[in-house]
């Protein structure tokens, strides 16, 4: 079966069509993996998602056996926490290949180099690529690019870097595309196509823990943005979703100076609300921890 998905550019405009079919190459990833790691703080998540998309993409038909014995050894060393070790080896692996596939394996010791938290290194390895990125590394070498221009404070980087990856036929690489591109909206101040796109997202997401955390996601994200969020623009909104998503950063910005205030508008908003995605356990689970911060003693 075929799903298809519009990528939203930064000005919440679709690029086009994303035609998404199971991956080709065997993976846990979309069934395990994004529940696992669905609880975990931002960069903590991201590095854990980062992890995962190496240790699967890097099975690829164009290896030989020895090439697939070395990759081997490179994950056992990324999954025992050995990333310069693993850089390392796909380097020795970039040096014995040519074409396409030498240009994976270098994305790859840019990956562990950012797992490493050797920014410098990421970024010069990925120099190395040139301009030119070949079709089947487009996605690996977005995903890697864009973690490394928001650890460098450039959200707009990150944009491009992402938006140059028009379809893809994996399902899990598609939802960590839509999640890089929503933080780094959120992180451009711009809550509403942020919020457009992890809307999105969760279209592509089929387990509970992954949804709830797409939500938190993005209540997180309007925590730190709701002071750009306009009236007006909530009411020109046609979604009623994204509308409801809104108004909920509107509001908890605006009583944001009065737990009592706050606490109050968000449950009147829950009444008024009952079919929103944030009715239910995302508010409720605030709504829990703001009535225990009202009884902490001062």
């Amino acid at each position: 079966m075929t799903t298809s998905v519009h990528y939203g550019q930064p000005n919440n405009k679709p690029l086009t069509d994303m035609n998404m079919t199971n991956a080709n190459c065997p993976t846990q990833l979309d069934t395990v993996t994004v529940s696992r790691v669905a609880s975990l703080p931002g960069r903590l998540a991201a590095l854990t998602m980062l992890l995962a998309m190496l240790l699967v993409a890097a099975c690829t038909p164009m290896q030989t056996a020895p090439q697939e014995e070395s990759v081997s050894n490179a994950q056992r060393l990324s999954e025992r926490g050995d990333h310069v070790s693993a850089s390392r080896e796909y380097l020795d692996l970039a040096v014995k290949s040519a074409g396409d596939q030498r240009q994976r394996y270098l994305i790859f010791a840019a990956g562990e180099l950012y797992l490493a938290n050797d920014l410098d290194g990421t970024e010069n390895i990925l120099n190395r690529l040139g301009p030119d990125i070949a079709p089947t590394n487009l996605t690996i070498w977005a995903e890697v690019t864009a973690l490394l221009k928001r650890a460098r404070n450039d959200p707009e980087g990150a944009l491009a870097a992402l938006n140059q990856v028009k379809s893809t036929d994996n399902k899990a690489a598609a939802a960590r595309i839509l999640l890089l591109r929503g933080e780094s909206l959120f992180q451009l101040e711009r809550p509403r196509a942020a919020v457009a796109t992890l809307l999105k997202r969760e279209e592509l997401l089929s387990r509970s823990a992954a949804i709830e955390a797409n939500r938190a996601l993005i209540w997180s994200g309007l925590q730190a943005t709701g002071s750009v969020i306009q009236p007006d623009a909530i009411a020109t909104t046609q979604d009623p979703v994204l509308a409801g998503w809104l108004e909920l950063g509107y509001i908890s910005y605006i009583n944001r100076s009065s737990l009592s205030n706050l606490t109050k508008v968000l449950e009147e908003w829950q009444v008024q609300n009952p079919n929103h995605p944030a009715t239910g356990k995302l508010l409720d689970d605030v709504l829990a921890n703001m009535g225990t911060l009202s009884i902490y003693p001062n």
